[in-house]
């Protein structure tokens, strides 16, 4: 019998189910309950199923569209010649707004039959979806561009499960096994990189890829890499000059997607801190909707860390309503159980907990909450000072050096002040770890805890920064971080 978890907290999940790769007595067998029970614990999920009952899938999306039309417990799976899928998400570009979920897929369906995978660069939106090749008994799952809706496979003997939230597949007691390499990844990364997840054999589809599993697991890109280079410009007064010419039309641009995500109704929540990020946001929005703006801002006690000041200057400044919050210890402490219970994957963030208790002590007529936070040490995204001195510069220095010249530069600062001590214990680890801005682990820290060798080397994320122009900063960035 699969093991409950009673822990686990109604959510709003998106979409969830099992391919079976043998047939399967019934609509749902009986060691398959835990499938339906997870989904009575999240309000609103009713099931969706393909009727020859090879195929089975929960999503709220699809029970929004069309669940009326087809009774209160079952949808068909839209299906185009031999494939059977469904798509969940946000999508832009297919259709009028508020159109049927099931014509979407079947679109989506029709594209992907003529042309394949190269079908899915046109669907533009936060969205994941799965397909299933009856004829070939072929299963593939992609994900959006952007990475934005996350979805995650695991290959059983007799099925294939597949959810957009890893806690359902934990909640079926089949996926019970943590994955070492992943907690290694995530005690010296601070979160787990994709493709891995915490749960061992259980695979998450990489941004803008699509997951077949055909015998094995591989992934295919579909989409490009994030980064996108812009025209060369010559001297800084030329690049003056292009700033000036296009600034108007950015800030048409930008008062255009951000009048696109306020609702009508309710006020608009603005975490704030003071940056040059958050703070363009926040000028945008005085611009858009000023008297509806709650500006707010995650504090500390500890001052070295605390942003309030410069937040409520800006907020100040442009009129608006700011809202300081400082979490005790006594909140810290009494948000830690419900914190982790909507959490799917561990994430090592510091900030990440405080800003949730600040988002629940807002008012709740805030309808939506702008993040302008700039995010700078968030998953692997260091400052731009820690990054170019601790990974471009390394990268540029050592290039220039006979390798015995550097390991005698590197010998030479164990014996300089703090800051080239400091400097020196990133520059004698692969640059690959010195990539990152946060003190993690180490690999041989790590292999100590283990009991066995510890490397990063062949990780999909060393990959991809191993594959990228090290000497372009902004590009390697761009590639490691938005595509892992």
């Amino acid at each position: 019998m699969p093991m409950k978890h009673p822990s686990l907290e109604p959510v709003q999940i998106g979409m969830a189910g099992q391919i079976f790769l043998t047939p399967a007595p019934g609509f749902i067998a009986p060691d398959d309950a835990w499938l339906q029970d997870s989904f009575i614990r999240t309000p609103g999920i009713r099931r969706t199923e393909w009727r020859r009952n090879n195929f089975l899938v929960v999503t709220q999306a699809q029970a929004d569209a069309v669940g009326a039309a087809f009774g209160d417990n079952y949808c068909e799976v839209p299906s185009v010649g031999s494939y059977q899928g469904i798509f969940h998400g946000q999508y832009f570009g297919l259709g009028e707004v508020g159109r049927r979920t099931d014509l979407v897929s079947k679109d989506i369906l029709n594209a992907f039959q003529r042309t394949g995978s190269r079908s899915f660069r046109d669907v533009n939106g936060a969205w994941a979806g799965v397909i299933w090749d009856e004829a070939r008994q072929e299963a593939c799952f992609v994900r959006d561009g952007l990475g934005i809706q996350t979805i995650y496979v695991t290959r059983m003997p007799d099925r294939v499960l597949f959810s957009t939230d890893l806690r359902i597949l934990l909640y079926s007691g089949m996926c019970e096994d943590h994955d070492e390499q992943a907690i290694a990844e995530f005690l010296h990364y601070l979160y787990v990189p994709a493709p891995l997840t915490i749960l061992k054999k259980v695979y998450a589809v990489l941004p803008g890829h699509v997951l077949w599993l055909d015998g094995q697991v591989r992934q295919e890109r579909y989409d490009s890499p994030r980064f996108v280079r812009g025209v060369e410009t010559v001297g800084s007064g030329q690049a003056g000059r292009s700033a000036e010419r296009y600034i108007t039309e950015f800030e048409e641009h930008l008062l255009h997607a951000v009048e696109d995500c306020v609702p009508r109704h309710g006020r608009i929540a603005l975490a704030l801190s003071g940056g040059k990020d958050s703070s363009t946001l926040a000028v945008a929005l005085s611009k858009v909707c000023p008297e509806r703006v709650l500006a707010f801002n995650v504090g500390s006690t500890d001052e070295r860390f605390n942003e309030t000041q410069d937040a409520a200057l800006v907020s100040k400044a442009l009129g608006l309503a700011f809202h300081p919050y400082v979490p005790s210890d006594r909140e810290l402490a009494g948000g830690l159980r419900l914190f982790t219970a909507i959490q799917d994957q561990p994430v090592g963030d510091p900030a990440a907990m405080p800003y949730f208790l600040a988002m629940k002590s807002l008012p709740d007529d805030c309808r939506v909450i702008f993040d302008g936070t700039g995010n700078d040490y968030y998953f692997g995204i260091p400052s731009y000072e820690k990054g170019v001195h601790r990974y471009r510069r390394r990268i540029q220095i050592e290039r220039n050096l006979p390798s015995a010249v550097w390991k005698l530069v590197l010998r030479m600062m164990s014996f300089g002040p703090g800051w080239m001590r400091e400097l020196r214990e990133y520059w004698t680890r692969p640059s690959e770890e010195s990539f990152v801005a946060w003190d993690g682990w180490n690999a041989e820290e790590l292999s100590g805890l283990f009991r066995r060798q510890v490397s990063f080397a062949d990780t999909y994320l060393w990959k991809v920064m191993r594959n990228g122009a090290s000497a372009d900063w902004v590009e390697l960035l761009t590639n490691a971080v938005c595509g892992v």
